[in-house]
């Protein structure tokens, strides 16, 4: 470990010794917080892109809906048969 390394640890953590393998370890789980918290980040942003998407397609659906329901009553017959 660099000097500045060993300065920034003593720093952190109030002028205690660390060995190199406790420095490691403390640096490994730092990077497994960091993955963990992209990993959170994507997922959140796909569930926004998933729930986007869905109103999409649930909003074309209705709107076919409602198409279809209305051109049952111009002309006069109901829906269930029009979608045959």
């Amino acid at each position: 470990m660099s000097n500045h390394g060993v300065a920034t640890v003593h720093g952190l953590l109030g002028h205690m010794e660390l060995s190199y393998t406790q420095a490691q370890a403390t640096a490994k789980a730092a990077v497994a917080i960091g993955l963990v918290e992209a990993w959170l980040t994507l997922l959140g942003l796909a569930d926004c892109i998933g729930v986007s998407m869905l109103m999409l397609v649930v909003t074309d659906v209705l709107r076919l809906r409602w198409l279809t329901f209305m051109l049952a009553i111009r002309s006069h017959r109901c829906p269930a048969e029009l979608e045959r």
